[in-house]
């Protein structure tokens, strides 16, 4: 009985905050100047800023779970902080939203169903002023 449940629980996809792949700092640019810079932290919390013409436009923030299904592919639900969380009345208030996500060298393309995707490059870390 002990080897079906272990069999089982090796088939379900993997459940947890985050894994150290989709961790870091990432930026999409989205054409028409628009570009989305954002932070996702291990500890199961992210942060994002949408831009325009280098103008804030939106900016939000909150928690999110990730379901893996290979080393590179899963689906990342994320979960916006209501109260940090600003955007012009074309955005809308923030709702949670689910998308699937593939890692591959250093780019994360998320999907939501419906949307076209949105790839995302990692931000190499600025070395520190002197």
């Amino acid at each position: 009985m002990s080897k079906f449940i272990l069999a089982v629980a090796l088939l379900l996809p993997n459940v947890a905050f985050a894994d150290k792949a989709v961790e870091g700092n990432w930026r999409a640019n989205l054409g028409s100047n628009v570009v989305i810079v954002m932070s996702i932290a291990e500890d199961g919390q992210w942060a994002s800023k949408t831009l325009q013409n280098g103008k804030p436009v939106a900016a939000m923030s909150g928690s999110y779970t990730q379901t893996t299904e290979s080393p590179s592919t899963g689906t990342l639900v994320f979960t916006p902080d209501t109260s940090g969380s600003t955007a012009s009345s074309e955005h809308g208030a923030p709702k949670v939203e689910t998308d699937r996500y593939e890692l591959a060298k250093g780019v994360l393309t998320l999907t939501v169903e419906g949307s076209p995707p949105m790839v995302f490059h990692m931000m190499q870390p600025q070395p520190p002023k002197e």
